[in-house]
């Protein structure tokens, strides 16, 4: 039996946030209009108090999650004043369960992945505090960025339709940002200042090495 679609869910630190979301949330709408996915970005209610990134969090088919997850990177490149084919640096979330998955024996998920796609990825060491979020960060141009983040979030629906994730894993990464209607999220600071404070960051300045890292030659 298929699981329900997984959502894909990214970290943008908080000075960037607003270039997601566009005045008024006119970014964001466009986003989902363009694509098909549904995208929500936290505020100040459902981001955890640990964290001063905000949770961008990705609904729809495979296809369509692809798609809203091109520009979100492009934006977040973008913030980090890179220019083609430079290289950034982007944040995926995944349940701390599937990470032993994803690292795989001996490191092969992990090495596989960098060698397909080019990427540099670090798994995080610890989840976010309060939470059983792992970070796993994605240092490539925006090409090789995608293939990783869209990899990964395949592992992820292969893992919960082979019920390898539990509900007690699943569900509040599934519940996370679950649209209720067509388009999406602002949080009471969306359009400006949302820094809380940078120390609580899991968006690296660089790649920072964890339980399972590699790069391709």
């Amino acid at each position: 039996k298929m699981a329900d679609p997984v959502p894909c869910c990214c970290l943008v630190p908080a000075e960037a946030a607003p270039l997601v979301i566009g005045r008024g949330g006119a970014v964001v709408r466009q986003i989902c209009q363009d694509t098909g996915a549904d995208v929500n970005v936290s505020g100040e209610h459902d981001t955890p108090p640990a964290l001063s990134d905000r949770i961008v969090t990705i609904w729809g088919s495979a296809r369509q999650k692809e798609a809203a997850c091109s520009e979100v990177i492009r934006i977040i490149h973008r913030s980090q004043e890179l220019e083609e084919p430079s290289e950034g640096i982007f944040v995926v979330i995944v349940p701390s369960s599937s990470a032993e998955f994803i690292i795989g024996p001996k490191g092969s998920g992990i090495i596989g992945l960098v060698e397909r796609t080019g990427a540099e990825v670090n798994i995080s060491r610890h989840p976010i505090a309060g939470t059983d979020l792992q970070p796993i960060s994605i240092m490539g141009d925006a090409k090789q960025t995608l293939a990783a983040t869209v990899e990964l979030d395949a592992v992820l629906q292969e893992l919960a339709d082979q019920g390898q994730l539990g509900n007690k894993e699943l569900r509040p990464f599934m519940e996370r940002g679950r649209p209720r209607a067509r388009s999406v999220s602002r949080g009471p600071n969306a359009t400006g200042n949302t820094s809380r404070g940078a120390s609580r960051s899991s968006t690296p300045i660089r790649a920072a090495s964890g339980n399972g890292s590699g790069r391709s030659p």
